[in-house]
């Protein structure tokens, strides 16, 4: 750990969430401000100082960009868990586990959370839910089994840039989440009857929020050029295609979302 080069503020949320008694973090830095390389140090220090396990939660096309990030830049191998019978092998390997000699570090997706059936039981160092804002509505079969997941991990790690999106129920949501000795009606009616009062600093203990202009003397200085590529017609065909069918799993076609998958189609081909 103290031989990676790393920036003061990335350690504050690995700080914050050991430090403020709720063993919980609900992490909204703006985008491009590094949330994954601070919930990095955080999965580094739970798998090769505490030595317990850990799983990291995201959307099913973040998966290979989390491998890679940790393997890149922590040389940290992870292990998935992203249908039924992968995360049913990540419960009995739990169950079973006998040593700390080899810590294991799975990565499930909202997908499998969001399926008809109860996820088996995992006992957990850490879990680390990588855009969290998905489980924002505390009516979908995805919150149940995230909470569960929470309930039984030691440390609790979310990430999202925009916590509230529709209204401040989406947070209540993230928190009861996060902090699974609420339920999510009490959290909901305490942000609604103190949304704009001093005890709101109560949550600040759980929150952090840097954005770029707070820490830009400590992001390194960059020549930014302009680079076109161009793909094969059959390629983008493809790609187009994906972007459609993945559309129509979420019943939407959201322009933001598709530029996500654009960007990535664009700069990752692999993981795309």
């Amino acid at each position: 750990m103290a031989n990676r080069n790393y920036s003061s503020y990335q350690l504050v949320h690995l700080t914050k969430l050991r430090t403020n008694g709720l063993n919980s973090l609900l992490v909204c830095d703006g985008v491009g401000v590094g949330k994954t390389i601070s919930a990095g140090y955080a999965l580094y220090h739970m798998s090769q100082v505490e030595r317990k396990p850990s799983l990291v939660v995201c959307p099913p096309i973040l998966v290979e960009k989390w491998r890679f990030e940790l393997k890149h830049r922590f040389d940290l191998t992870t292990i998935l868990a992203t249908n039924k019978d992968e995360f049913g092998l990540m419960s009995e390997e739990l169950d079973h586990r006998t040593t700390t000699n080899d810590v294991p570090i799975y990565i499930t997706t909202y997908s499998l959370l969001s399926r008809e059936y109860k996820l088996p039981k995992v006992s957990l160092g850490l879990t680390v839910f990588d855009e969290v804002h998905t489980i924002r509505n505390s009516e979908t079969k995805a919150y149940p089994n995230a909470k569960a997941l929470a309930a039984n991990s030691e440390y609790r790690l979310a990430l999202s840039a925009t916590p509230i999106n529709n209204s401040i129920s989406d947070l209540a949501s993230i928190l009861s989440v996060i902090l699974p000795q609420l339920d999510f009606d009490g959290t909901n009616d305490f942000l609604d009857d103190y949304w704009n009062s001093p005890l709101m600093d109560s949550i600040s203990s759980v929150v952090t929020r840097f954005n770029k202009e707070q820490i830009s003397d400590q992001f390194t200085q960059r020549n930014i050029h302009t680079v076109s590529l161009e793909y094969p017609d059959h390629y983008m065909t493809w790609v187009n295609k994906q972007i459609e069918h993945r559309s129509d799993e979420y019943e939407s076609n959201s322009a933001f979302r598709n530029v996500v998958y654009y960007r990535l189609a664009a700069s990752s081909p692999g993981a795309f």
